[in-house]
């Protein structure tokens, strides 16, 4: 996979992008990789730009999307499902939601074909029951990716070589499905026609034949595993017994890859069968975080304890920020594209037509770069233990700048971080005042909990990139201390990489200079606000 944008090439971006696009929650962070049928959640992720990295996690998020959109868990949910159906039904079901999601997101359809190529491309079983198991799926995928075909043929011989009669059952089935499976009911159906097929060649098969001792043409290359592969299994002990004498609880997980016999298969538990394509993607995914290591996470949103100010400190706000305002709309103006340039190409005019009679050839309007306010600003207010001497100072100071900047005309925003710990132990967020929302009075907020800075900017970054304006900027207000450096060096970083300024208040400290050297300045006091921030 290639990616031609910074922002495609920015892991968390890019989740949350896709989350918006498909309609679902993604969450980054912790060490695992899950679904809850609402949230996609994902590890730990390191900063990186390897493509075959970025393709994981982009197919994760789609398989995941995919399930949360189309697969209809409330009718499943009353169905009782085998092992073996549900791990049939999965595989039916994995391709039936990716090719919806296709559907509506058409560029889908490249990244699942990528997917599958990595993850199954030469990947098959050699054990007979895993083989069977493995056909089934290569003859589904292939639909899609036809490279798979050689893999699915290479299986269908040693399905065939053992069960002569179990493929002509489920090919017919097989080549219905794709013009008839609108929902997850329906694959289910197809799953059970599947798995009835097993049953009856297995009804049929007198002994089960040793795999490993069969010759290319199926017949037993050595006499005495023959011989021994005829003789009859002693009962075991306990459990529900297959018709093979072979209890599914007797069996270690890896029974299954010495056998032969389509009971065994019937009777296995599910975690004797492979994992689906969620399970593969999963274990996938951790390991390459595990292999990159420096991941990193993204806050989480939270409540955050608000109180009202006095009517004293309000009034000194205010008079601070009407200060601010004049200078503050001349020095974040940004120049924009406006189309008011007649010219010989762009967007037809239709007010010039009358050019055309004097041979004038500026009929249309060009775009010019013009000075206008098209500037957003989030400020980002650190509340965090180490903050409890200094937040009123700090508190002041970002309803001050925030009053300055509306009265400008300049869209802004307030994030405290910590918000309250949640049960997950994961840093948060908590939004005190979100874009396009009416400013109102300044308030106070309660200082507790750490400085998990470097994930709070990822968040702060996920909800500014959408925006249109063209100039986007980050305040950051804090003593400069985060809980884990590498992590805010490495998303102030990715700001800067993406074209977002980061400029930073120290609250009555210096700290904030190793992290912003260039870009950043202290204040003791109020007072000092507007010299601070035009330093």
């Amino acid at each position: 996979m290639t990616t031609t944008s910074p922002v495609l090439g920015c892991l968390p971006l890019l989740a949350d992008i896709l989350g918006r696009s498909y309609g679902v929650v993604v969450e980054i962070g912790g060490p695992d990789a899950y679904t809850d049928g609402r949230t996609i959640r994902l590890p730990s992720l390191p900063i990186t730009d390897d493509p075959d990295f970025l393709g994981i996690v982009r197919g994760y998020i789609d398989h995941e999307a995919a399930h949360i959109r189309h697969t209809d868990t409330a009718a499943m949910a009353k169905e009782l499902l085998n092992p073996l159906e549900k791990h049939v039904w999965n595989a039916f079901e994995d391709w039936r939601v990716e090719r919806e999601l296709a559907k509506v997101f058409p560029g889908c359809a490249a990244n699942f074909r990528w997917l599958i190529r990595k993850l199954f491309l030469d990947q098959t079983a050699e054990t007979p029951l895993f083989a069977v198991l493995d056909w089934l799926l290569y003859t589904v995928r292939s639909w899609a990716v036809p490279e798979l075909a050689a893999d699915r043929d290479r299986l269908a011989v040693h399905v065939k070589r053992l069960w002569p009669g179990l493929i002509p059952r489920i090919e017919p089935i097989l080549e219905q499905m794709p013009a008839d499976c609108p929902d997850s009911l329906a694959t289910l159906h197809y799953a059970r026609m599947v798995v009835r097929c097993f049953q009856e060649v297995a009804a049929t098969t007198p002994m089960a034949r040793d795999y490993e001792a069969e010759g290319p043409e199926g017949e037993a290359s050595d006499p005495a595993a023959q011989a021994e592969s005829q003789k009859p299994k002693k009962p075991g002990k306990g459990g529900k017994k297959g018709k093979s004498g072979t209890t599914a609880s007797e069996k270690d997980p890896s029974s299954l890859s010495d056998s032969s016999d389509l009971r065994d298969l019937l009777a296995a538990l599910g975690t004797d069968l492979p994992g689906d394509l969620g399970e593969i993607l999963k274990r996938t995914l951790v390991a390459e975080v595990q292999v990159l290591g420096q991941a990193c996470a993204v806050a989480r949103v939270a409540p955050k304890l608000v109180e009202p100010l006095d009517a004293n400190t309000k009034r000194e706000i205010r008079d601070v920020a009407s200060g601010l305002t004049a200078r503050l709309h001349g020095q974040l103006q940004a120049s924009r594209l406006v189309r008011v340039v007649p010219s010989r190409r762009g967007v037809l005019n239709p007010h010039r037509l009358h050019g055309i009679a004097v041979n004038d050839p500026k009929l249309f309007l060009a775009r010019q770069r013009k000075p206008g306010i098209d500037t957003t600003v989030h400020l980002l207010l650190d509340t965090s233990g180490s903050m409890r001497k200094r937040i009123a100072l700090a508190g002041q100071c970002c309803w001050a700048v925030a009053q300055a900047l509306a009265q400008a005309g300049i869209p802004v925003a307030i994030t405290a971080f910590p918000g309250l710990q949640n049960a997950s132990g994961m840093p948060t967020v908590s939004p005190i005042l979100k874009p396009g929302e009416r400013i109102g009075d300044a308030r106070t907020v309660e200082a507790i909990g750490g400085t998990p800075l470097g994930e709070a900017l990822w968040w702060v970054l996920q909800r500014l990139m959408p925006q249109r304006e063209a100039r986007k900027i980050v305040f950051v207000l804090t003593d400069g201390v985060p809980d884990d450096p590498p992590v805010a060096v490495q998303a102030i970083a990715a700001t800067e990489k993406l074209g977002v300024e980061v400029y930073g208040l120290g609250i009555a400290s210096q700290q904030l200079d190793t992290l912003l050297p260039n870009t950043s300045v202290a204040v003791e006091t109020l007072a000092e606000l507007p010299r601070a921030v035009f330093a």
